[in-house]
């Protein structure tokens, strides 16, 4: 729910979102239980390429949007 209001979606949307990832990935990256969720192992270890991408997809945008035309 925290992540769903970061991101300014539903949280059923970061559900499947989330859940095709981890699909396609062929790896869970989140423990889920009563007290909130915890990165597995397989989300530890992408957790800095995955920050690497977003800093990457910011510098994309930021250049396009500096681009003339």
């Amino acid at each position: 729910s925290g992540a769903a209001r970061v991101l300014r979606l539903g949280q059923p949307t970061v559900t499947r979102r989330l859940a095709a990832l981890e699909y396609v990935i062929g790896h869970a990256l989140f423990r889920r239980s009563v007290e909130g969720a915890s990165l597995t192992a397989a989300g530890e270890r992408l957790l800095g390429p995955a920050r690497k991408m977003a800093e990457w997809a910011g510098e994309l945008h930021r250049a396009a949007e500096a681009t003339d035309g």
